[in-house]
């Protein structure tokens, strides 16, 4: 009885950590890493092989578990040993990034920066140094409107 409890609970903290970090990775990581001609394409791809993974998983688990029992968990924790230290050292970190950071980030050209690109003519002289300063003030007080 205690053995089934021990169980049921360590299936939870099991499903806990792996669906909430390691599933949502496989879904966002590729979208961010992607260049813009290919996301979309790119996205189905990882999208597809992501879920065909996972109905070879539960097409498997029944026989796997009949025949080896509990190792066959084994191979989630070495698998996912593997991912994480994988990820940490080999991946480069996106969080807080824009997609054309990420896209120098990865070798691609990048054509305008967001810190420069109101150095740019066809920005209309909307932005200042400070950037966005200029289209609130005129905005909040009604003085100007502006054309687009």
């Amino acid at each position: 009885m205690l053995l089934g409890r021990f169980t049921v609970g360590f299936m939870f903290v099991y499903l806990v950590g792996y669906a909430f970090i390691m599933n949502s990775f496989g879904y966002t990581y590729p979208s961010e890493i992607m260049p813009t001609p290919i996301r979309a394409a790119g996205n189905a791809v990882s999208f597809c092989t992501f879920n065909a993974i996972t109905i070879m998983l539960v097409q498997v688990t029944p026989i796997a578990i009949q025949h080896i029992a509990w190792r066959y968990f084994l191979i989630f924790i070495i698998c996912d040993a593997i991912f994480i230290t994988v990820v940490y050292f080999v991946y480069p970190e996106t969080v807080g990034k824009t997609l054309e950071e990420i896209a120098a980030l990865f070798g691609d050209e990048v054509a305008v920066d967001i810190k420069e690109a109101h150095h740019y003519p066809d920005t209309g002289g909307l932005f200042d140094e400070k950037i966005g300063t200029e289209i609130t003030e005129k905005v909040s007080d009604g003085s100007d409107q502006l054309d687009h």
